[in-house]
């Protein structure tokens, strides 16, 4: 258990390494193309239909939400906001019994950074090395789970919180490939990720608690999509 803690501390530090690290990036570093101005045209033309037809399919392991998860995504037309809906799974070997989530996402991205293909001469690749993104988890269909303290436990105000709704906080880093023209026809790009995040619960948990320590309350999540 010590050395998992340990790898689990030193790959952390080395993450958070990297996104100091593209914190002091030039200014050559890529800016998203598409203008502020080129983008509010795009979303005058846009029909509500448009607006509410999601663009993405969303795969995650583990991340604080669920055992696995699948959704759908909204991504902007500047590609710096993602919104997310997510249903999750908790097979019962990891709690007293099998769970259903459903969990709301939404994540900002600054900037990206495009990475040369030597060997790639058609499709581009983008490293976004900072995504920020807020979420709400729920777990559906258990009664052991609650919005409001039942009164058989210590006459429902010894806990105070809600054990069914979860607020977190995530940061993480994405890898987006960008299809060639000639593979339009499947989609428009795919991509992988990972986040670490953090409960509301957790952190302040761990204000007054010294023994409580980061690796205690983040949760590491690995995922993929695919943009149609």
């Amino acid at each position: 258990m010590y050395m998992k803690r340990n790898c689990f501390k030193h790959t952390l530090k080395g993450i958070l390494l990297l996104v100091l690290v593209m914190f002091t990036l030039p200014a050559e570093a890529k800016i998203f193309e598409r203008s502020e101005q080129r983008v509010d045209t795009l979303v005058k033309k846009r029909s509500l239909k448009e607006r509410l037809t999601p663009n993405m399919i969303t795969f995650q392991y583990a991340g604080n939400i669920a055992w696995c998860s699948v959704g759908v995504g909204w991504e902007s037309l500047s590609k710096r906001s993602l919104t997310e809906a997510l249903i999750g799974y908790v097979p019962s070997h990891h709690t007293t019994q099998s769970l259903t989530t459903v969990t709301l996402r939404q994540y900002y991205t600054p900037w990206e950074v495009e990475i040369p293909l030597p060997f790639i001469t058609k499709g581009n690749l983008n490293f976004r090395p900072l995504t920020a993104g807020i979420l709400v988890n729920a777990v559906l269909f258990d009664g052991d789970f609650w919005m409001r303290e039942p009164t058989s436990h210590y006459g429902g105000e010894y806990y105070r919180f809600t054990t069914r709704v979860r607020l977190a906080f995530s940061l993480g880093q994405r890898l987006t490939y960008e299809f060639p023209e000639h593979w339009k026809s499947w989609g428009e790009s795919a991509e992988l990720y990972y986040d670490f995040s953090a409960n509301e619960l957790s952190i302040i948990s761990a204000v007054p608690n010294q023994r409580i320590s980061i690796s205690d309350i983040l949760s590491l999540g690995f995922g993929a999509r695919w943009k149609f």
